[in-house]
């Protein structure tokens, strides 16, 4: 690179500390003009893919691979870009000819490995794992690809994997609780003798309170499957004990927060036409996590006309950068926002959506949470549809509390029965002001129990409620391949049945504080 060119780039990186990307951008595309090379083009396509100019970041990043292949900041800078905006195919294709760039790198095949999961790639990801785990056959290695058989229905090689990563690392806490959801224990010598081998290991010293936990939410789930309820409560008990929280979760103020949100008498535009001609809708599953909202996205996601998207955190996100931006918490900040506005923030959403075909007339988004912000939602996009699932209240919280969450921040009520309970009052209250106030057709409810005992009629009053043609694909939502981002992985992929159906009455005598909370007024 000339001196000239240098001196210009060391600039723009200058600029890129002191968080001027414009002024890089700037320098950067005179250090090109100077001589510069391949990592001019890739710092301008970082400060272009951060400034929104998708199109223009691409061909920088092409430009610089072009000029030099090994550039690994350029691979990734494409390939995450492309990811963004939902490119998934075509970032699976910069994904494999870097992995043939980079053949034996073991660092960096992790790293493609892992993307080529993010991105739902399975089959390639266990493929490009299985080549690890020749050079490096550790426990780490082994769980991952024992999560990618997981995903791929591929459940006797997933627990010889989770089984390899146990012996590997005893403190690997996660694998014993990926085996527990890998299949339903009966009482066969193979899973008696699981069951066996993980209360063996907690006794076992140098045990990280995380493991632990981990281990009792494990052997809670199957001595649950097994019948035997009270051994199930303790370790359920135990292992929520053991949980860390993250944030603590205040029940007063989550209970002001929903009784606030009932007095505000919210106006909502008309329900519209879609959004473009060809464009799809947005859909919105929503209720108590662990109210079966998994099963309603993939009973959709059967449909032809509808892709789903899995469990995102858009919304979320949104809420934090308005509220970051404005200094005002939701819902406080709907006054403040233009119409002008609402569209940026919908603009935003929709660059995030994946690829699709085109005629795909739903994409729904499932995070359960989501029922909070409804009324962003409405104002974001008033003619999006949402569906709420409603499953019996002692189910629901039971469930809550023998899960055991990863989302510490966002699920900080799920380790306490009372906060449970707490948590549930608030969700009906603030459910009961958005079905209030929101557009009439906008939301359509979905009782879990009437879904489980009638499936085909419930499952064609949903699609008719959406306006989608019938299609028996909908009774076989077991079949669809597609990414499940639910802890039960195993579960969701089989046929309906009632098992869960008065689930909490097999503890009922371990609940009281839960039962209570339920029953105050």
């Amino acid at each position: 690179m000339p001196d000239a060119a240098r001196r210009l780039h060391a600039q723009g990186l200058e600029r890129v500390g002191f968080g001027d990307l414009e002024g890089a951008r700037q320098l950067f595309s005179q250090a090109l003009a100077a001589g510069g090379g391949a990592e001019s083009h890739c710092q301008l396509g970082i400060c272009l893919r951060t400034l929104g100019q998708n199109a223009e970041a691409e061909a920088e990043f092409r430009a610089a691979l072009a000029e030099s292949p090994s550039l690994m900041q350029a691979w990734f800078g494409l390939i995450f870009m492309l990811r963004e905006t939902g490119r998934r195919l075509a970032a699976q294709e910069q994904l494999n000819l870097m992995a043939e760039q980079y053949a034996g790198n073991l660092d960096v095949l992790h790293k493609i490995g892992g993307l080529m999961g993010d991105l739902s790639f399975y089959k390639e990801a266990s493929t490009i794992y299985e080549s690890i785990l020749k050079a490096e056959p550790e426990a780490r290695n082994y769980q991952r690809i024992g999560q990618y058989y997981q995903k791929l229905g591929r459940y006797e090689d997933a627990d010889v994997a989770f089984l390899a990563a146990i012996d590997g690392n005893p403190n690997l806490g996660s694998a014993y609780l990926l085996m527990a959801n890998n299949h339903r224990f009966g009482t066969d010598a193979g899973d008696v003798a699981t069951r066996t081998r993980f209360e063996a290991a907690l006794q076992s010293r140098g045990l990280t309170p995380d493991t632990e936990a981990n281990i009792h939410f494990a052997l809670g789930k199957i001595n649950d499957d097994q019948a035997r309820y009270d051994i199930a409560f303790h370790h359920f008990e135990r292992g929520n004990r053991l949980r860390s929280k993250a944030d603590s979760f205040d029940a007063q103020q989550w209970l002001i927060f929903a009784r606030d949100l009932r007095r505000r008498q919210e106006a909502y535009p008309d329900r519209v036409s879609p959004l473009a001609k060809g464009a799809a809708t947005p859909l919105f599953v929503v209720g108590m996590p662990r109210s079966g909202t998994t099963l309603v996205e993939r009973i959709l996601g059967s449909h032809p006309k509808v892709r789903g998207m899995g469990e995102t955190r858009w919304i979320a996100e949104l809420v934090g950068q308005v509220t970051a931006r404005t200094g005002a918490d939701f819902p406080q900040f709907l006054d403040l926002l233009s119409e002008t506005q609402f569209g940026e923030l919908r603009a935003a959403y929709l660059r995030r959506w994946p690829e699709r075909d085109q005629d795909t007339t739903y994409m729904v988004d499932k995070n359960p949470l989501n029922f909070i912000y409804l009324g962003l939602i409405a104002r974001m996009f008033p003619s999006a549809r949402i569906v709420h699932v409603r499953r019996e209240p002692r189910d629901t919280c039971v469930s809550v509390y023998f899960q055991n969450f990863a989302n510490t921040t966002a699920n900080s009520y799920a380790y306490d029965l009372q906060d449970i309970g707490h948590f549930y009052k608030g969700y009906q209250e603030v459910m009961q002001h958005w079905q209030k106030v929101l557009p009439e057709g906008m939301l359509h409810e979905v009782s879990y129990e009437t879904l489980v005992a009638n499936q085909e009629h419930e499952t064609r009053r949903l699609v008719k409620a959406l306006g989608l043609p019938w299609d028996k694909a909908c009774l076989d939502f077991q079949d669809l391949p597609d990414d499940i981002s639910t802890a039960s992985v195993w579960q969701a992929r089989q046929p309906l049945y009632d098992l869960a159906i008065d689930r909490w009455r097999h503890y009922e005598q371990h609940i009281q504080p839960l039962l209570d909370v339920l029953a105050a007024r």
